[in-house]
């Protein structure tokens, strides 16, 4: 699952869905498939709004503790798209979009997601830096059939016996 992640991201495919029911393990594989990314990873979640994956600290304006709080997930994600849509040329990023799927079938959001497509596949046929790939981390993802063709989604597989005993192992190890 994890080369076939690396994959996408080598070919450039503008949006990943990413089912789950492990979020955790979900998101340790997306970090080791991002490892040799040289590049922004960006990451936006109902809870916290635009985050910087490598610091953990909040983007601008998206910090959702902040004056403006009182407004909803979907302008607070709007708000993060349009910013990678103005503020961020040249730019090589991964945006990881986490449990906001019932909002990808907005107009206003589907249509920003549609626009960094767009500006990164243009730009790769020119050969310019600019490349913006979008990640959404969902239990299911449902995508609009104008976002489906965009990319692909794929199921990530529950963890078997077998693995689940490793990771523990790995565990107990390490805290030794």
């Amino acid at each position: 699952m994890k080369s076939q992640l690396v994959n996408c991201f080598e070919s450039r495919l503008p949006l990943i869905g990413l089912e789950s029911v492990d979020d955790e393990h979900t998101d340790q594989m997306l970090a080791e498939a991002l490892a040799d990314f040289k590049g922004d990873v960006w990451s936006f979640d109902a809870a916290r709004g635009g985050v910087d994956e490598a610091t953990q600290q909040p983007l601008g304006e998206e910090n959702p503790f902040s004056e403006n709080s009182s407004r909803s997930v979907s302008e607070r994600l709007a708000t993060f798209l349009d910013r990678v849509i103005t503020d961020c040329r040249p730019v090589s990023a991964v945006l990881i979009l986490r449990d906001v799927g019932t909002l990808l079938a907005e107009p206003e959001i589907a249509a920003r997601l549609k626009v960094i497509a767009r500006m990164t596949e243009s730009a790769a046929e020119k050969g310019e830096d600019y490349r913006v790939q979008v990640v959404v981390r969902e239990r299911e993802v449902a995508l609009t059939a104008d976002l489906a063709s965009l990319g692909t989604v794929m199921t990530v597989p529950v963890l078997d016996e077998t693995s689940l005993a490793e990771l523990v192992r790995a565990f107990a190890a390490h805290h030794e």
